[in-house]
This record gives C-alpha cells, sequence and structure tokens, in this order.
C-alpha cells in the first residue's frame, strides 16, 4: 500500500478541500439584473467532490492501516458532496435526487441483486452490485443533474450562503471541515 509522508498526506487533503469546495460552494451569486445562462452544467464541480470521496475510500477498501479521516470523510463526500454542490446552485430539487440517488439506489439494487445470488456469496453479491450502483449514481447525477435551472429570471436576490473550507494541522493530527456563512 503506498504510504505518503504526513505533510504530503495534510498537502493533499487541504488540496483537495479547496478544489471541491471555492469554485462550487464560494461562487458568487449572478447580480439581480443578470440573466443566467441557460442550461450551463456544473457537474465538473460534483466530480471533483466525487473523486475525493472515491480518494478518501479507497484506504477503507485496503483494510491495512485504515486512518479515521479516511473512514469519516469519503461515505459522507460521497453521500453529501454533490447534493451540497446541487444546493450551492440553488437546485433543491436537483440536490434532494441526488441525495435520493446516492443513498437510496446502491442498498436497493444491492438487495435485488443479492436475492437472485446463490445463497453461499450473497453478502459479496451486495457488496459488489451496491459498489457498482453507487459508481453508477454518481456519473448519471454528475452527467444529468448538474445543469443550471434554464431560466431568464435571477436565482439568487437575497444575502448569499458562502461556504469556506477549514483546514488545521499539528503534530498530533489534522482536521478538515465547511465553515458556513449566511
Amino acid at each position: 500500500m503506498l504510504r505518503l509522508p504526513r505533510p504530503v498526506l495534510h498537502l493533499l487533503v487541504t488540496a483537495v478541500a479547496l478544489l471541491a469546495t471555492s469554485s462550487a460552494l464560494g461562487a458568487e451569486p449572478s447580480p439581480p439584473d443578470t440573466p443566467v445562462r441557460e442550461g450551463r452544467w456544473y457537474g465538473w464541480q460534483s466530480m471533483i467532490v466525487d473523486a475525493s470521496a472515491v480518494l478518501f475510500t479507497l484506504p477503507l477498501a485496503a483494510r491495512e492501516n485504515m486512518s479515521l479521516i479516511f473512514g469519516f470523510v469519503g461515505p459522507p463526500a460521497y453521500s453529501v458532496g454533490a447534493p451540497l454542490v446541487h444546493f450551492a446552485h440553488h437546485n433543491v430539487a436537483q440536490g434532494l435526487g441526488s441525495l435520493g440517488l446516492r443513498l437510496g439506489a446502491p442498498p436497493l439494487v444491492g438487495g435485488a441483486a443479492s436475492l437472485v445470488c446463490h445463497p453461499g456469496s450473497r453478502g459479496d453479491c451486495f457488496i459488489g452490485v451496491a459498489l457498482g450502483t453507487a459508481v453508477v449514481a454518481m456519473v448519471l447525477d454528475d452527467a444529468f443533474l448538474a445543469h443550471e435551472h434554464a431560466s431568464s429570471e435571477p436565482l439568487h436576490t437575497g444575502a448569499p450562503v458562502r461556504f469556506r473550507p477549514t483546514f488545521t494541522a499539528d503534530a498530533h493530527g489534522a482536521t478538515a471541515g465547511l465553515a458556513i456563512t449566511m
């Protein structure tokens, strides 16, 4: 297993957090008198969040020297990362659809598949199909749900909600978070 020095790991975590949140979540809303471009795709922003979720979840699959940060960052980033990007773009319906797709489809499809698998391998069948469905959910979400509203009306007229990544590191470990200002 690839073992990175602690400063490199801290730098990598910071870079992923900044990339995932700076563009998508800290973007300025359109001024009220400026029409929003129709059909603008922002799936690349949720793809960055998904890539970081996969990056942080890979050590879970290896199960050797598993760090707690990977367990607590990867799965939540998969579950709520892209929905937060949708909400930051004021697409509540897409955000809720993304959340439902990501949390609902893998266990449902995995459970259905395990019913038709050989009784001795149902657990492995469930896990494999659920993981495959999670990947398909990410692709569908990023490709089809991540579009701006096709409207000439401004989407946001109130005070902007701002998101800022936070990261601290010292000799005892590191913490990463997200500060929200309303």
